[in-house]
This record gives C-alpha cells, structure tokens and sequence, in this order.
C-alpha cells in the first residue's frame, strides 16, 4: 500500500491539523510527502485493527517505516497521537503495554470504493433492500475527496444488476421480519393469495428456512407442519396487513 494511488478518505481538518503542526515528524528515511505520511499511518492502523500490539510488535511488523532505534519509538508515539487527531480511538492496555484501535471513521481506498460502486450498481430501485443498501452508500460516500467521487460516479465495466421483475420495494418490512424469524428459527402463519386465486389462503405452523431470489423474484422456503411438505411463497403475494403471526421457537429434532 503505496504511493498516491493508495490515498485514503479521510476528515480534511484532522488531515491539516496533522500536517499543520508537524505532528509527524517524518523520519531520515521517510518522505516529506503528505501522502507517504498517510500510507504510513494507514499501515499502522491496519496493524492495530487486526490485534493489540506493544512496541517490539509494532517494530517489527513495520520495520521498514521505523528503523530501529530509540527515534523509533518516539516516531511511534508521534504517530499514534496522529491517529487520534484523525479521529480514530486508539486504546492503552497494560500488561503488557500495548495499543489497539477500537473505533474511528471510515477510510475508503480506491477499491474500497470500486467494490462500492459495484455494490450500488446490484441493487436497482426496485429491490426490497436497496433503500437500505443505498442510505449505506450515502453514508459511506458522502466525504469522498473530488479525485474518487469522480471514480464513485463512474459508469463500471461490469453491470451485474439484481433487477425484480416487479417491483418489491414494499416487502421491505416484510422481509425484515421474515429475516428475523429465520434467525430467531421462530414459527409463523400468514395469509397468502396463490397465483390464479382471488381469495387469500391461512397458512398456519410455517417453519422458515431461507429467501431465495430466482427468475427474478422474492420466495420463502418454510416447511408446513399442516402439510407436511417444503413449500415455497413469492414476497409479494403475502397479503399485506393479513397481521402475520409469530410464534416462539420451534423445536429443533
């Protein structure tokens, strides 16, 4: 991770503020460039991330950027509080004496925000999670430096888009609430209207498996305790409002 093609997102005022006050101090061996000073604060916090680290772990993980020698660690220590004035939670342990990283902002690199922009282009609006997908997006994107905003705008090469046949931005809530039975492994019952059928049918005593998207649309998987079989239900012929019921856990065999 070098070089300028590597700059990360981050605040422009911590950035300064650490630029401003020579907080970096870049060593003998270390360029004066701004963004090799990141490169090298990114490499650390990618460090701490992973796990807490003392200073003979930080030395050595990272010889390359801090030579050996008591410079070193001042360096570390430099660039610790550089991290810290950047926005992340750097966290002191003791016993040992170690340093972790338990929290900052987001810093996106340029295929942070490809694998983005490739994430945005799969949920088309009428997929029932892309309100939720793209408010993330907003969220993730909105401080990108003008250089990757026009890279986050790019149309991509590859489109592989998950487009709905029909519309199932309305089995939003639907769906979390299926998501939660599933995880839950929570019995349920609700009214549904088969294909063909103008009256809606109470299906009672439904164990739910798995949503699967396939030919373009939205099914349940739940096997039906009053049929005894595995029965699949597309989203969108659940009758809304039908007040579907959940029941506690089911019993596992």
């Amino acid at each position: 991770m070098s070089g300028r093609s590597n700059f990360f997102v981050m605040s422009s005022a911590n950035l300064s503020e650490v630029l401003k006050e020579g907080l970096y101090s870049p060593m003998d061996n270390t360029s004066s460039d701004g963004y090799a000073v990141v490169d090298r604060l990114m490499r650390l916090r990618e460090l701490l991330r992973v796990a807490p680290q003392n200073m003979n772990g930080i030395l050595t993980w990272m010889e390359t950027d801090y030579p050996t020698g008591e410079s070193s660690k001042r360096q570390v220590r430099r660039d610790l509080r550089n991290l810290e004035l950047m926005g992340y939670r750097i966290e002191r342990l003791s016993q040992p004496l170690r340093w972790a990283l338990s929290g900052g902002q987001h810093m996106l690199s340029d295929a942070d925000v490809d694998a983005l922009a490739y994430i945005r282009e799969m949920f088309s609006s009428g997929h029932p999670l892309s309100p939720t997908i793209h408010n993330m997006l907003t969220r993730l994107t909105d401080h990108l430096p003008e250089r990757q905003r026009s890279r986050w705008q790019r149309r991509l090469p590859l489109r592989v888009q998950l487009t709905p046949a029909i519309d199932y931005s309305m089995c939003d809530e639907l769906l979390r609430w299926l998501d939660a039975a599933i995880n839950d492994r929570a019995q349920i019952e609700f009214l549904y209207r088969a294909r063909g059928s103008g009256k809606a049918m109470r299906y009672v005593r439904l164990d739910p498996y798995d949503i699967e998207y396939t030919d373009r649309h939205f099914y349940l998987i739940a096997f039906s305790h009053q049929f005894r079989n595995v029965l699949m239900f597309r989203l969108d012929r659940i009758v809304h409002g039908s007040g579907p019921i959940r029941f506690g856990q089911r019993v596992i065999s």
